[in-house]
């Protein structure tokens, strides 16, 4: 269930089952199986394995990236930031936070690799280097890291004495932001090139450029312009500013917009889930639905209801996707969309690599982690993993 409220620090939450299990729904039925995945309605078989259980914040989802067949990921522990903090409004520099970075080893459990207790911020997205990170100062300004998969070290990216929020990393190294100077109101976008090279998209009229975000090829630019009171879904070619402006195509979202709710309509693309080469998945406050944007021919697909999440699988037209009843596999037509339920319960996809994806399931300051594997046949019966059961009455937001 949704509580449906225009407050900037409430989103719709979802209340997780109390039961300990997960189900195969693609006969439609509400059977319980023992760890033995059916095929969907497709007729694609896969399998889905249980893996372990980690902490983290209750409100921040993990970041995961597979780093040559290794899944590492990294979690936001101690104190959860707000929403004020996170759209770098509000200096936080409070110690009861960290940023945890872990691996999977071959059994499934998780392994700490480095623990970073420097107030950090976990940021939006990772390469194969490292996970993004924000550092907010004392004095209001932010800076951009880079914290490594494989060692215990920051690498600071942008350390300018601006407040520098939203990065976005490319595999080569590109890293998209916004930027204002200390006493400022709005934000540009800058990009930091792969050689340090720094260049900015000058805004002459009084917008506010959040949440930048590249497609997965690199092509383009989405990001969120905000002006007085309303916000727009922004896209652009990457090459340079002046091809970026040239090309720049907007989409009206609301005319009752905030910085809380910016973050909360692109927080499903976090680890780069929700993107793809042509489109980005947004969330409407105003429709209370998950759509896909593409921005370069302005067209919109609007998702089923319920939908919460989704994460690209195949080149733009088979997604899975997160309902508050559970992941579906969706394939995207011309005039239809073909929905095969897949699991019960509210398993997001974090990473997807092949035909596999990694799987979380929020519970109160726990995560449990799970492993899909589409064209295998079911795993066989084994022993039943610890699953933490959640208080009954708790929610938790599953657009953070």
């Amino acid at each position: 269930m949704e509580t449906r409220t225009r407050d900037v620090d409430i989103a719709p939450r979802l209340i997780l089952p109390p039961e300990n299990t997960f189900e195969n729904r693609g006969d439609g039925s509400n059977e319980m199986l023992d760890e033995r995945m059916r095929a969907a309605r497709t007729g694609l078989p896969f399998s889905f394995e249980r893996l372990c259980t980690v902490k983290y914040d209750g409100f921040t989802l993990p970041i995961f990236w597979n780093q040559h067949g290794t899944i590492v990921f990294a979690t936001q522990n101690g104190t959860p930031p707000d929403l004020n903090a996170l759209m770098g409004d509000q200096t936080d520099v409070t110690n009861e936070r960290s940023v945890v970075i872990q691996r999977l080893d071959a059994a499934g459990d998780a392994e700490v690799i480095a623990r970073h207790d420097e107030s950090l911020l976990l940021g939006r997205n990772a390469n194969s280097r490292g996970v993004l990170v924000e550092k907010p100062e004392a004095d209001g300004s932010r800076s951009i890291g880079l914290a490594s998969w494989s060692e215990d070290s920051v690498t600071w990216l942008v350390d300018d004495g601006a407040v520098n929020a939203f990065g976005w990393i490319s595999e080569t190294g590109r890293l998209i932001y916004s930027s204002r100077k200390q006493g400022d109101e709005e934000f540009t976008l800058k990009i930091r090139e792969k050689d340090g090279r720094t260049w900015t998209i000058p805004e002459t009229l009084p917008y506010s450029w959040v949440l930048p975000t590249w497609s997965h090829d690199g092509e383009g630019i989405f990001a969120i312009r905000m002006g007085d009171g309303y916000g727009d879904l922004a896209w652009g070619r990457s090459n340079d500013a002046g091809v970026f402006r040239r090309s720049l195509m907007t989409r009206r979202i609301s005319d009752r917009f905030s910085m809380g709710l910016a973050w909360q309509t692109l927080a499903s693309t976090t680890g780069g889930t929700g993107v793809s080469d042509t489109r980005i998945a947004w969330y409407s406050f105003e429709n209370w639905e998950l759509s896909l944007w593409n921005g370069e021919r302005d067209a919109m697909q609007p998702l089923q209801d319920s939908a919460l999440a989704c994460c690209e699988l195949e080149e733009d037209f088979e997604w899975l996707l997160t309902t508050r009843e559970g992941l579906d596999l969706i394939r995207i037509e011309e005039d239809a969309v073909q929905v095969s339920p897949l699991l019960s319960g509210p398993w997001i996809c974090r990473k997807t690599t092949g035909d596999t994806s990694i799987l979380v399931k929020a519970y109160e300051n726990t995560l449990q982690i799970g492993r899909i594997t589409f064209g295998v046949e079911p795993l066989p019966h084994r022993v039943e993993r610890d699953v933490p059961k959640p208080a009954p009455d708790y929610e938790y937001n599953i657009r953070d």
